[in-house]
């Protein structure tokens, strides 16, 4: 006996024990559960799209039904927007190192949430700037350090 999950339903490793699990809720959004070992599931966040914990599991990074990248601890308490809210992130992914990255039109931003003011600088230059040639359809990254 469990509960039945669609097919195609994300799942990842949680540090903590168990895994994650995007699980559909009774008013049509998704939440955030964490399926324990012993087979029950406890409700993280509601209106998540997208997860991640950190390569060392001490943060977890979300998408969210209103937008917005956003990171908080290892249950996504305490959370903060680290994307701003100009451009839709199109794609997003943590580094090794701890640090997040994520694209936008505009380009590719690096930040480290763990650092002393939260990495949290949405008005940042980006990493990378995606430039676009001169047909408007040939594509190249310009990276920065």
């Amino acid at each position: 006996m469990g509960i039945e999950l669609p097919i195609d339903t994300p799942l990842a490793y949680a540090p903590s024990g168990g895994l994650g699990v995007l699980m559909p809720a009774a008013d049509g959004r998704t939440d955030l559960a964490l399926a324990s070992d012993g087979g029950g599931f406890r409700t993280l966040l509601g209106g998540v799209t997208e997860f991640a914990w950190s390569p060392d599991g001490t943060r977890l990074a979300t998408r969210r039904l209103g937008g917005g990248l956003w990171v908080g601890d290892r249950v996504g308490h305490a959370a903060r927007r680290v994307d701003g809210d100009a451009e839709p992130v199109v794609g997003w992914a943590w580094l090794p190192d701890g640090r997040l990255a994520w694209q936008t039109r505009r380009g590719i931003h690096v930040i480290d949430p763990g650092g002393a003011d939260g990495g949290d600088d949405p008005g940042a230059e980006p990493f990378a700037r995606l430039l676009d040639g001169a047909d408007g359809r040939d594509w190249q990254a310009v990276v920065g350090w």
